[in-house]
Formats: C-alpha cells, structure tokens, sequence
C-alpha cells in the first residue's frame, strides 16, 4: 500500500460511515411529540426539559413533572399507558 492510499484511507472510511450514519442522525433530531413520547428515554426527556424550564431544585415536583410531559406529549395518560411489547407464546386472546 502506497503512502498516498495509506493517508486517504482514514477519509474515505470517514465518509462512509458519515454517509451510514446521516440518516439515522436526521431521523433523531426529528422526532417530537407523539412519536418522542414513545421512546425508552421519554422519561430522561421529560426530566431534562422540567430541570431547563422549571429549575433542577424543582425536579421531584409533582406539578412541574405534569408540565414537562405536557410539553413533550400532549396525551395525560401517554406516560401511564406504555404500550406492552409482544412477547413470543402470550397470545391476546
């Protein structure tokens, strides 16, 4: 391997895994609302934005937790209700 192939090898695996990865970075910074409040950290979510907006001292309160989930999903019961994941032999019937 020539020192020229040696020194673009590193660019060229760059670029490809850039080019992997972009849309699953867009894909990210596109969610909101209700597709955000399905998400496994929603609760992380939740908690970082009532910290932001209603200060971190305020982070057990009730209240202002409410608020912060209001703000990310519009639906009460969205954090309640989680949606259960099949499970392989349980059958709904």
């Amino acid at each position: 391997m020539t020192s020229r192939a040696r020194r673009a090898a590193p660019a060229l695996l760059f670029v490809a895994l850039s080019g992997a990865a972009l849309p699953t970075f867009r894909g990210w910074l596109s969610l909101r609302g209700p597709a955000l409040r399905r998400l496994d950290y929603a609760l992380y979510y939740a908690s970082a934005v009532q910290g932001l907006t209603a200060g971190w001292h305020r982070l057990y309160d009730l209240g202002a937790q409410r608020e912060a989930f209001q703000r990310i999903s519009p639906d009460p019961l969205a954090v309640a209700r989680p949606e259960p994941s099949p499970q392989p032999g349980i059958s709904s019937a």
